[in-house]
């Protein structure tokens, strides 16, 4: 019996609903095409969430990484509280990093560990370097530089292409 791919996401936290439902789309082709075992996400708000949420509604499994012992902290509403609590309920498994409070340096290490426990990578992004350290334009190189193929779903372009590693 073969095993599925082990699907990662990255990407950006706010879109308008246009560029959701395209998101949503792209993910839902993703997911339609099967063999995935299960994902692998942050439940960051936004492409994160969405990811895990169509993975939960197809009965798909998903594993979270914490970023960091405090990350609730990151969520600024009750209604993103209570979506990452619900999200975080339903996960498969739970891996918290040994950060004590939500940092750029706890992001980029939650962002490689999604990276290393994935076989390919789906990157919501817009294509422009990262604002801070390990944003999604970081991610998407070290996942490149890690030998992983990249899903890219550009945001700007509405486009999706995919990312080959260098050989």
């Amino acid at each position: 019996m073969t095993q599925g791919l082990k699907i990662g996401i990255t990407g950006h936290q706010d879109f308008e609903p246009k560029i959701r439902r395209w998101i949503s789309a792209n993910i839902e082709d993703l997911i339609a095409n099967g063999g995935i075992e299960y994902g692998i996400t942050s439940l960051a708000r936004g492409a994160d969430q969405l990811f895990a949420k169509l993975l939960h509604h197809h009965n798909l499994s998903y594993i979270t990484i914490i970023p960091c012992l405090n990350y609730i902290e990151t969520f600024n509403n009750l209604d993103d509280r209570n979506d990452f609590q619900n999200l975080l309920a339903t996960s498969l498994s739970q891996e918290t990093l040994n950060f004590e409070k939500p940092s750029e340096s706890a992001f980029w290490a939650a962002g490689k560990r999604v990276v290393l426990l994935s076989d390919l990578m789906v990157a919501v992004w817009n294509g422009l370097p990262s604002k801070g350290l390990g944003g999604t334009g970081d991610v998407v190189d070290f996942a490149l530089k890690s030998g992983k193929k990249v899903i890219h779903l550009n945001t700007q372009a509405l486009s999706k292409i995919i990312l080959y590693p260098a050989i």
